[in-house]
């Protein structure tokens, strides 16, 4: 999407730049290689043509001048004088009713600003995966009709009694806890052996989380995520355990975006945390027997 606005800005860019010294050539090639932005600029410093060809009349007009005060005009000279108005073609050219430069310019600055912003948010964020701090977080938020205190106790409670969380603990006002040896159940979301990137299906998972709430709504992050892969079954002819950060492995070398190609894998594990942790699912009963 990002590719096609751009070439189709070019093209806006080199027709502006077609009325000019410049060029459509010119303009689209400069626009093409520095941005829409940079070759509008110098289209429009580019002189018009409607310019170089009143100076080239003006210059002419002079020259007759001259003959006629020389005496030296000749019958063909006082015919290209009177068969038209000099200036005429180039009042309608300044004139003319036209979109102006400036309105264009804004229009192209108001795009290229767009598509900067969307580009960036699609990079550093995906599904319910953000880049923090270099890092790949997974947050999200649940809403369940329970009262603070009533949630907060129910969410520690299901931790604790999960196979999956350890060392759950209330730090102001924050629930803690860790992730340890989650494994994503692929097959429930379309995944087989074959098709599935075996950090998946031999794969065991790890993280530090934490649980925020506030009335009806409760949060749940989870950070430095981490992934430990049964090499020896998994199928690539080595041994032993591939210890992996999450992070290294769908962030960019720069990690500051999500790879392209990681986007299924990504999707698996967003999809399985999401799952894990939606407790509204549950029938919480309020009775105390």
């Amino acid at each position: 999407m990002f590719f096609v606005v751009y070439i189709i800005l070019c093209f806006v860019v080199g027709t502006i730049g077609s009325s000019r010294k410049i060029g459509f050539g010119g303009a689209f090639l400069w626009s093409l290689f520095l941005s829409p932005l940079i070759g509008f600029i110098l289209a429009v410093i580019s002189e018009r043509n409607a310019d170089i060809a009143h100076h080239k009349k003006l210059e002419r007009l002079a020259e007759l001048q001259v003959r006629i005060s020389s005496g030296t005009m000749t019958e063909a000279d006082k015919a290209a004088l009177v068969k038209e108005d000099p200036l005429d073609k180039y009042k309608k050219a300044v004139h003319e009713p036209t979109v102006t430069d400036k309105s264009i310019a804004w229009i192209i600055v108001v795009i290229m600003l767009s598509i900067g912003v969307y580009t960036c948010s699609a990079q550093s964020s995906y599904m319910n995966f953000k880049i923090e701090n270099r890092d790949a977080v997974w947050q999200k938020v649940y809403e369940i009709e329970m009262d603070s205190a009533s949630l907060a106790n129910t969410i520690v409670n299901r931790l604790k009694s999960s196979g999956y969380i350890e060392q759950v603990e209330e730090v102001d006002g924050r629930i803690v806890f860790n992730l340890k040896d989650f494994i994503v159940d692929y097959k429930k979301f379309g995944g087989s052996l074959m098709t599935t990137a075996f950090i998946f299906s031999n794969g065991q998972w790890q993280a530090k989380g934490e649980a925020s709430v506030k009335n009806g709504k409760f949060r749940m992050t989870l950070i430095d995520i981490r992934n430990n892969t049964d090499l020896t079954t998994a199928g690539v002819g080595l041994n032993g355990t591939s210890y992996s950060s999450w992070s290294e492995l769908c962030l960019t070398k720069n990690r500051n975006k999500f790879k392209d190609g990681w986007k299924g894998e990504i999707g698996m594990l967003d999809r399985a945390f999401y799952d894990y942790f939606d407790f509204k699912k549950a029938q919480v009963s309020k009775s105390d027997w």
